[in-house]
């Protein structure tokens, strides 16, 4: 296993992965995410990567004491590439929110990405419930790019979340009517298509 991972190490050209996506279905405990990471940890002794994990489990592996502490999402076979790809690019948006120690501007706004607050040009607090914050800072992360409110869901309240499409409506407008009317406009609707973030110079 520590040759494997050490492989795996030099298949990445010596830099650590951005996510672990473990297959852990015939196994019997977590031994083999933690071990990877004990090897991650030996290897990078100077600044251990924080590794965020998706499992792929058995429904009765749900029941094992360690595996919360350790996974932080999981997928149960069955599953479909797209809920495979919601849930990753999920993961990694939270954690390059948690990690980044930048702030996305954009007109008179700050989206401070650390303390996930919204500043005007005053630097008074824009009150942003934190929905509103996470949906309008993963917008803005990806500018030029638009979502169907499908995706939307599945990326900002996740695959789980058993409410309707349209709230993502209710959000949208809201964070519109709370920001500054030049930064709302930032904001754009493409009919058939879904809600998107526009460049910005």
């Amino acid at each position: 296993m520590t040759e494997t991972a050490i492989d795996l190490v030099g298949a990445f050209g010596g830099r650590p992965p951005d996510l672990l996506l473990a297959d852990i279905t015939r196994q019997h405990d977590c031994l083999p995410i933690k071990h990877l990471r004990r090897v991650f940890r030996e290897i990078w002794d100077d600044k251990p990567p924080q590794l965020p994990c998706i499992a792929m489990v058995s429904p009765n592996q749900l029941s094992l004491p360690e595996i919360f502490a350790i996974v932080e999402d999981f997928l149960i076979p069955p599953f479909s590439q797209v809920e495979a790809q919601a849930r990753i690019s999920r993961l990694m948006f939270k954690h390059r929110k948690v990690e980044s120690s930048n702030s996305i501007q954009f007109f008179d706004v700050t989206l401070d990405l650390d303390a996930a607050v919204a500043l005007n040009s005053n630097g008074c607090r824009i009150p942003l419930t934190p929905k509103e914050f996470n949906l309008l800072s993963f917008l803005c992360s990806h500018r030029g790019k638009f979502f169907s409110r499908e995706m939307l869901v599945n990326l900002v309240w996740g695959v789980s979340f058993e409410g309707g499409e349209r709230t993502v409506d209710i959000h949208i407008r809201r964070i519109r009517a709370k920001l500054p009317t030049q930064a709302a406009s930032f904001l754009e609707t493409r009919r058939g298509i879904g809600y998107g973030f526009r460049g910005v110079e």
